[in-house]
């Protein structure tokens, strides 16, 4: 299992821990966020952000969809994440108190400086260099960069920064 999981955007890097702390993320947003509000277009947050990248026109649907996820979230109890699937594999505490808006408070905030990387990237050189989870140490995080999007667009199994 890989420790270096990070949101990729712009010219940064925002490590977020191990695969099993960002699939325990996802597993929060698909069980404890998305019934709670449907209609909503989550794709972005739950195929194109999880599995290959956010496109440009999608960072601000993007960024409004992980505030109400975090706003969801407050007002779910910390200790609801330990009956999640990835919960036994995770580093992530899911016994403490607060909300599980807490735990991944730094989550949040990272997506939040990854979308702003993006954006400022993009406005300073006239390019933008995509959103998306990668390896965040080397040399692992070299072949995410390099990876065309042509990968994410036809990729049918899993994420490439999932193990094998």
């Amino acid at each position: 299992m890989n420790d270096n999981i990070g949101f990729m955007a712009g010219a940064d890097v925002y490590r977020l821990g191990l695969e099993a702390d960002v699939a325990l993320f996802f597993d929060a947003i698909n069980l404890l966020v998305i019934p709670k509000c449907p209609g909503r277009r989550w794709s972005v947050i739950t195929d194109r952000l999880y599995k290959r990248y956010v496109a440009e026109q999608d960072l601000p649907e993007a960024q409004e969809l992980m505030n109400v996820a975090q706003d969801v979230l407050m007002r779910e109890p910390a200790v609801q994440l330990a009956r999640l699937q990835n919960a036994a594999m995770s580093s992530i505490d899911t016994t403490g108190p607060g909300t599980v808006a807490d735990v991944f408070r730094s989550f949040f905030e990272k997506f939040g400086h990854a979308v702003d990387s993006a954006q400022s990237f993009n406005a300073r050189w006239g390019e933008y260099v995509p959103l998306k989870i990668g390896h965040a140490g080397v040399p692992d995080f070299i072949t995410d960069r390099d990876r065309p999007e042509e990968s994410y667009d036809t990729l049918t199994g899993p994420p490439f920064w999932v193990s094998n």
